[in-house]
């Protein structure tokens, strides 16, 4: 309950401004229709989500990577220290940038996870945020994400578990229901095998598991 609770929640009437102004195939990738979602339950899971995250950031991470930001919601809402710098990189970053008010400690930039454009050992913490459950090969993916997080530093994942009830909650919101080529639970053991077991995980439920939040330490 407590995340529920968190630190952060989506500014909605800027959500839905972004979302005018982007082509709908960027829309969708954004995760904007989950934040602006006329279902309360489905609003809720997402910032039951986020909220997670942001709880599990240490304190001590100066330079965060938000891998795949999407409009940017979670890297706006690491912006609240002058002691933390914050960088959101994904693909099609002009969802961010419809949605994000400029900062001087946040950059969003153009980037694949594939190949990131920053040198080795570049920050104390990444979030990939429902990122990797995409990718039907995550070996590129983890070996560009250990590069450039340092050698004592965090990564926090999340995403689906693709069961029964998550395929059906996807279909009740109105989005397709074949969409990722690999579960949480997939995503978790290959990032195992190259950062070590996560030293915490919360599963977030409504009616049975739905999401998963993983934390690895350097």
């Amino acid at each position: 309950g407590d995340v529920v609770d968190g630190p952060t929640t989506p500014d909605q009437n800027r959500l839905s401004n972004a979302a005018t102004e982007l082509p709908s195939s960027q829309v969708e990738e954004s995760a904007i229709p989950s934040y602006t979602h006329e279902n309360l339950l489905l609003r809720t899971l997402f910032q039951v989500r986020g909220n997670a995250v942001l709880k599990w950031i240490s304190d001590q991470a100066s330079s965060v990577l938000d891998v795949g930001c999407g409009a940017g919601v979670l890297a706006e809402a690491l912006d609240t220290t002058s002691k933390r710098t914050v960088t959101g990189i994904d693909i099609a970053p002009e969802a961010a940038k419809a949605y994000f008010q400029p900062s001087s400690r946040v950059r969003i930039v153009k980037g694949d996870i594939t190949k990131l454009p920053f040198e080795d050992d570049s920050f104390d913490c990444i979030v990939a945020m429902d990122v990797l459950e995409h990718f039907d090969e995550l070996e590129r993916p983890l070996f560009e994400l250990s590069r450039v997080v340092s050698s004592e530093g965090q990564l926090l994942v999340t995403g689906p578990t693709e069961n029964w009830m998550y395929r059906v909650g996807r279909y009740i919101a109105g989005f397709s229901g074949d969409y990722h080529p690999k579960s949480v639970y997939e995503v978790g053991e290959a990032v195992e095998r190259r950062f070590g077991e996560p030293t915490r995980k919360r599963t977030i439920s409504i009616g049975g598991p739905l999401f998963e939040v993983l934390d690895y330490r350097g």
